[in-house]
Formats: structure tokens, sequence, C-alpha cells
């Protein structure tokens, strides 16, 4: 026990007084005859042991009257085995939880101008009341989490009302938080501290998906730092936020193709999901281009359960284009935009080598891909416009020049090539250019095996089939496709792949570094991917025409076709559309001049990157993102290159820890859980002080008063005798 005023204590030698008064009260007295006396003292000699006995009890209670009145004034507080530091300096780390769910409108928060506020106003206003109760001299710091640790000020302050004021010009990010990281870092930043006492306290929302492995890697980490630290700090956990209300997620957008060209109906696929503990039968969803709304449909979402809408849009012009699916009216509004940058390309020219040329219709090798590649072009007046620009020429024809400008190259049936044109095909494809080859009765098998080894992701290992050594035609396996040109057949609703038959075709050796994309039911390997430099390599295993199989005549034919070979073409193409804090990639057609390139930033800011010649292409790097929207790298002469970046939907969900879940984390790692800043404030009075029981001596110092009173009445009347 520690008393908080002990010069106090010394007010207890006022028992003295009582004790004084008694003594003085049994002095000597004048002895007195009386004749009737002797008719009392057969009373007085049975009575003499109570009226002592009263006489001891009032003396012990006026005794301990001033005792307790000087414990009382002292304040008494119980600390155990805990070194008690008063009101000396301390190190404190608050660790205030910026992610993005932090974001969501909260009823007991207030923002500004009287509106609601966010879970983070909330755990702001809770921050600033912690930090301005701190003792003076003490030092604080203050770290965001969020998307990464973001320290308020690079060492700890003592001027934590300053620290307090600077919170109000700070908001929630669009990053995920590590909490358990945090907190791991946070203690080791504590170990460097020259304090005794150290303080370290989350502010967070609690979100039950960044704490859903109590036993993960990170928080037995976390334990066994605690534990092995000679002055372990104080931990303390500030859950802030209500409920999770109503929230509606724009978690994806997909569409139809990965390459988009002017006048083609393209599919936008939009899912949404609910992350809410409520229905929402009647939710709008907006599709927004270039910044206008050009549709709006409405769709239901059950709680906890997903939903998809699709819309469809024609790109009347090329170059960069935005596009938005938005819904609005719940508590996230982080989520309820989800942007894609999109590339409108005029054509896509692809270069087609045949082997076998000079038939009539449709005897040439080519001709099928022509039609699948380019349906339209025979159709007069089309409401629909061709991507894909075919040029078709024969092997000789093939150099450099006719490389040049295209995105695609197909060789199909294709004997031979020089070793000029083998030289001028590695280079197209190395710098990003994409090939197809589509072997034939024409295909040297043995010249490709060696010309083609560094370019082509299989041997050709002999002929099967019907009549060679098998009796009947192969299927297409019907299987769940994970590679993104074939993907679009894991919905029934696009049809089968099954539905094709394989009469003849070469077994394919593929190499250690090449990818199976399709297999037949023989177990043989259909289709086989190579990326080589830039470049993508895709072989077939049988003819692109109708020699070898029917599947010119199926009608996943054509988007068979296209899909290959517009991922091809794209295969080496960054992507546009970007999570926030996943670095944008730019490729650019030379490096300029003065070596950096100029990106423009959601918030119109702009920002110079250097530009870098990686493997034969300029490339510029954008990292460290914080603002979700659109950014754009400006080129001169040319339309800027536009990007999307999108807040990472981790955090959508707003469940958070229950008051039990709360309570075996704390307990886990040894701290303690307060709702707000006044109960920190009580419990680091505690953890400075000790556990205060002076109010109790009050109770007993009363109680002895009015007992004291009530026995004195008791006695006097002679109760009892």
């Amino acid at each position: 026990m520690t008393f908080l005023n002990f010069a106090l204590l010394g007010g207890a030698l006022a028992l003295a007084v009582p004790l004084a008064i008694h003594l003085l009260s049994k002095s000597r007295f004048r002895r007195v005859d009386w004749a009737a006396m002797f008719l009392l003292e057969q009373v007085l000699h049975q009575n003499r042991k109570r009226v002592r006995l009263e006489q001891l009890i009032m003396l012990l209670i006026r005794c301990s009257i001033p005792v307790l009145l000087a414990l009382a004034m002292a304040q008494p507080v119980l600390n155990g085995w805990q070194a008690l530091v008063g009101n000396a300096k301390g190190s404190s780390l608050v660790l205030l939880d910026a992610s993005y769910s932090m974001q969501a409108r909260d009823p007991g928060a207030a923002g500004a101008n009287g509106a609601a506020g966010t879970r983070y106003d909330r755990a702001r206003r809770e921050t600033q009341l912690l930090l301005n109760a701190m003792p003076g001299g003490s030092e604080a710091s203050v770290v965001r989490i969020g998307g990464g640790d973001y320290p308020l000020t690079e060492t700890p302050t003592t001027q934590a009302e300053q620290l307090a004021r600077r919170l109000d010009d700070t908001a929630a990010s669009l990053g995920t938080a590590d909490s358990t990281r945090s907190l791991r870092r946070g203690v080791e930043a504590l170990g460097e501290a020259d304090t005794v006492k150290r303080d370290l306290v989350l502010v967070s929302d609690f979100q039950r998906i960044n704490w859903a492995d109590p036993g993960g890697a990170e928080r037995r980490r976390l334990t066994e730092l605690l534990d092995d630290l000679e002055v372990r700090p104080s931990v303390t956990l500030m859950p802030v936020g209500t409920e999770a209300g109503r929230n509606i997620a724009v978690q994806s957008v997909a569409l139809s193709s990965d390459s988009v060209g002017v006048g083609q109906r393209v599919r936008i696929k939009a899912t949404l999901r609910n992350t809410g503990p409520l229905d929402s039968p009647d939710t709008p969803v907006r599709l927004i281009v270039n910044g206008a709304e050009v549709e709006q449909q409405r769709i239901a979402v059950q709680a906890g359960e997903s939903a998809d809408v699709v819309f469809f849009h024609r790109f009347d012009q090329g170059g960069g284009q935005t596009l938005e699916v938005a819904t609005a009216g719940d508590v996230l509004a982080a989520d309820d935009v989800y942007r894609v940058a999109v590339e409108v390309l005029e054509d896509l020219p692809v270069l087609l080598v045949t082997g076998d040329r000079g038939h009539r219709f449709p005897e040439n090798e080519t001709d099928f891909l022509e039609l699948a590649l380019q349906p339209f072009a025979a159709v007069p007046d089309a409401p629909l416009a061709d991507l894909v620009r075919t040029q078709t020429i024969e092997p000789g024809a093939l150099n450099a020049q006719s490389l040049s400008g295209m995105r695609v190259v197909v060789l199909a049936n294709v004997a031979r090539l020089s070793e000029p044109q083998v030289i001028a095909l590695r280079v197209f494809v190395q710098g990003g250019g994409g090939l197809l080859i589509f072997p034939g009765d024409k295909t040297d098998a043995a010249w490709m095996n060696e010309h083609l080894a560094d370019l082509a992701p299989a041997t050709l290992d002999g002929l099967s089939g019907v009549g060679l050594d098998f009796a009947s035609p192969a299927a297409l396996l019907d299987q769940r496709h994970e590679h993104p040109a074939l993907a679009l057949w894991n919905d029934p609703a696009n049809g089968s792949l099954a539905e094709g038959e394989v009469r003849v075709w070469y077994q394919l050796g593929t190499r250690s570094d090449s990818e199976t994309l399709a297999r037949l039911s023989t177990g043989h390997t259909l289709l086989a991917e190579r990326r080589v430099g830039e470049g993508t390599v895709l072989l077939c295993a049988t003819a692109c025409d109708a020699g070898w199989s029917n599947l010119p005549a199926r009608a996943f034919y054509l988007p068979l076709m296209q899909r290959l070979t517009t991922y091809a073409a794209t295969r080496s193409t960054p992507p546009r559309t970007v999570e926030l804090g996943r670095p944008m990639l730019a490729q650019l057609d030379a490096v300029p001049a003065n070596g950096a390139a100029q990106w423009v930033l959601p918030d119109g800011s702009r920002v110079t990157r250097p530009v870098e010649d990686r493997g034969g292409r300029a490339v510029s790097e954008l990292r460290d993102m914080t603002q979700p929207g659109y950014y754009r790298l400006l080129r001169s002469g040319r339309e800027p290159m536009l990007f999307a970046s999108n807040a990472p939907r981790d955090e959508s969900d707003l469940d958070a820890l229950g008051p039990d879940e709360l309570a075996e984390l704390a307990e886990q790692i040894g701290a303690e859980v307060v709702a707000d800043a006044q109960q920190y404030a009580a419990l680091d009075q505690t953890r400075r002080h000790g556990t205060p029981v002076w109010h109790w001596v009050w109770v007993g110092l009363l109680t002895l008063l009015f007992g004291e009173l009530f026995l004195q009445q008791w006695f006097g009347k002679g109760a009892g005798r």
C-alpha cells in the first residue's frame, strides 16, 4: 500500500486525545459515606464488568476515528507488486486506425458543420482527448495505420496538445490495416524509450477480417515480444464505431474482351456484394462513361450475398476512356464506385502467314481465320465493327518490314522460314508481339523443333489421330479454365468447348517454361503458351482450318480465335486498372530526351518520374499511390495514357469483433479494453498511482462516527442492563 499524501498520516497521533480523556476520567475522587449505599453495592458489583466493556468499546471507537480520518486524507492506494510512477513522465504511442473502413458513417460521431461523422471522426476525437489529458513533459507519438504505418511526427514529442491539434487536418485513408503487425512495431518502438512508464493504445473499429486468425503468426510474434521485454508497456484497446449498417460494395467490373475497339458492343459485368446485415431490395446501379451517366439499373442484393448486373456499351471513339459502375446510399462511400480505364483501339493489326494458299475458299489455310477475326468485313452496312484488321501473306513475304506495326503474327501451316525471317520473328516477339502457331500437313516438324526452340512452347513429337493410333476423333476436354483467354467458357451460357472434335493432331512435348492451356480427351496437350521476352507465343496441336478438325464449324470457333488473338496482342501490355497501392507501369515508344515523364494525379497535381530502358522497352513507373481515381501520363504530341486506381475491397465488410471476442484478444496479449478517453484516463490514473481505497476508508470513518453516537445513546440509557 502507498499513500499519496504521506505527511497527513501524522494526524493519526490524534488518537491520544480520547485516550487521555479516558485516563483522566479515572482520577481519584473523595469517599463519602452514605447510609443507603449498601443497597446499591450488590447491583454495581454485578454490572462492573459490563460497564468496563462498554467503556473499552467506546474508547476503541473514539481512538479509531482520528486514525481513519488521517488515513482518508493521506489517500491510500493498493499497488501490489507494481512500482508506481505517480505523475512522472512517460512515453505513449497511439496507433490510430485510418484504414478505409474508418470512413463508414457512425451515428455516434459528429462531423463537420453538425453533419453525421465517421468512425475516424470519433477515433480522432478520442485520441485528441487522450493526448490533452497526458501529464506535462510526457513523450507522445501518433501513428496512423492503413496501407502502412504513417507517423504524425518524425520523433516523439512532449507537445501533446499541439500533436492533438495536428490531427484536425487528417482523414481516413483508402488502405487496409494490419493491426497485429502495427501493434508489434509499436511495441518495438516503445522498447527504445527511456522512461519506465510506457503506454501503447490502439484506437480502431476492430474489423473482424483483421483479427480473423487468433493463432496467426503475427499475433504469436506480438505475444512473444511482449513476454520477452524487461519493461513491458501497458497495452490498451479502444474500440470505436457502432454496428455495421447497410453497405453495398462494387466488388469488380469485367469487360467481355481484353481489347475493346471503336464501334464494338462491349459487355460490362459488375459484381456487387452486400456486406451489411440488412437486405437491399432496390439498389440503384449506374454506368458512367467519360463522366456522363449512360444507363441505370436497379437490383436486389441480399445480406451477405453477391449479385451481378450487366450493361452493354459501344465506344464511338478511340483512345483512353473512363468507365465507372457506381451505387450510393450506404454507410461507406469508399467502395461505392469501381473505376476502369479502357484503351479503345482503332484497330488491332494481325499478320496471317499462310503456308497453303492458292486454292478456292474455303481450302486456303487462313480462310476460316480471316472470317473469325473479321466477321463483319464482308457484311455491307454491318451494325458492328471489327477490331481486328488482318493482312495475309505467304511465308516468303515475312520480314522486318511486314512485321512493323503488327500486334500479332499467325503462322498457319508454314513449312519453314529462313534464318533472317526467324531472327526478325524473334525480335518481334521479344519486343512484346504475339505469335500464334497452327501446324498442318506441310509443317516441317524437325525444322521447327530445331530453329524455333527458343520461341515455341513445345516440340512437335509426331502425329496422332484417326487412322494413326486412334479409331475415333478426340474431343476437347471439358474442364474449368483458369486461363483468361478461355475463362469465357466456364459459364455454360456461353456454350462448351467440348463440342469440338479433332481428327488429327501433333503430340506436343511441352517445355519446362511453358503452360498448358487446354487438353484433348486423350490427355494430349491442345494449346500451350510460353512467355518470350515481353511477348507471348501460343502453339495449337492441330490446324486452324477444317482439314484436321471440325473446330471452324463450331459456334465457339469465332470467339476462341478472337480471344486467343487479343490475348496474344495484349499479354505484354501492363494493366491500366490497378488496385490502390500497386505500381502503375506505362510503356512508351521511346525514352524522352530529358529521361522523364510527367504524371497527373486524380487531384490535379503533377509528379515527375524517370523513364527507363527495360529490355529494350521505355518504361515509366508510378509507385506509392494514395488517391483512388484516374491517373494520366502526359505524352508529347499524343493523347495522355490513362490509368485507373481503386481502393481494395478487403475492408468493405464492416463487421467488428464482439465484446467477448475483444476480451479474448485483450487477455491473449495482456491488454485492457476501454470504451473512450474518459475510461482510459481512469485506467491510466490506476496504473500510475495504484487502485484507490481511500473512499472505503471514508465509508468506515462515517460508520464509526454514527456508530459512536448510537452506542453512546444506547449505553447511556442503560440498555441491556
